[in-house]
């Protein structure tokens, strides 16, 4: 039965990211939030702190950068107004 097991085991070891980064800050919108779920990527600590980025808002480090723990990430907000 354990040999039947292991598969399962290393395919939940080769899903789970390669750097988990931990206690995330994320600048949005004047506040802080943190992130203490495991997350490899900014684009994985914005899902998990549920921030939707606009069309042309810029983020600090870019969306696919590896982070460590205790990273910092800052999301600067872009609108455009015609007048």
């Amino acid at each position: 039965i354990a040999a039947s097991l292991l598969p399962l085991g290393v395919a939940a070891l080769l899903a789970w990211p390669a750097t988990a980064a931990q206690n995330i800050r994320i600048l949005v919108d004047g506040r802080t939030v943190t992130v203490t779920d495991d997350v490899a990527t900014v684009k994985d600590a914005l899902a998990s702190a549920r921030v939707v980025l606009g069309q042309h808002d810029e983020v600090q480090p870019g969306l696919s950068t590896l982070l460590v723990s205790e990273g910092t990430i800052r999301v600067s907000r872009v609108t455009f107004h015609e007048g």
